[in-house]
């Protein structure tokens, strides 16, 4: 090995997380601190935990004029919300067209099935009077 171009190493580094865990270990660096180990990650503990370092995320919306999730999520569901009225409401006025125009064709059926019957019972008097009048 070539002499001089290798880093220092520490027996007795010491890794810090953000938890409060320390841990000592053999690195090139004497410290360093870490924000997720094993004794507070997710996968571990089986527990949900959310870490914005330094907000990064405010400052990424921040940089390229993004709405906070909560309005922007309040706006797609607006949006989809007023999207499922409109096609709601289109459905429920061709469903209203079809059952009047059912009920006006039943209408004009029943008027026609009472108009047909008038004009037999017309007929039938209009027969009946011929007869009546040379019975006499």
């Amino acid at each position: 090995m070539k002499k001089d171009i290798h880093p220092t190493y520490f027996d007795d580094a010491v890794i810090s997380c953000a938890c409060g865990a320390e841990y000592r270990v053999g690195s090139t660096r004497q410290e360093a601190k870490i924000s997720i180990c094993a004794k507070c990650h997710p996968f571990f503990t089986g527990k949900q935990k959310f870490v914005d370092t330094e907000g990064r995320v405010d400052r990424f919306r921040r940089r390229y004029n993004m709405p906070e999730q909560a309005e922007a999520e309040t706006e797609v569901e607006a949006k989809v919300e007023a999207k499922v009225e409109a096609k709601v409401e289109a459905k429920v006025e061709a469903k209203v067209e079809a059952e009047v125009e059912v009920k006006a064709k039943t209408k004009v059926a029943a008027e026609a099935k009472v108009v047909a019957e008038a004009q037999a019972e017309t007929e039938v008097e209009v027969e009946a009077e011929p007869k009546a009048k040379s019975d006499s």
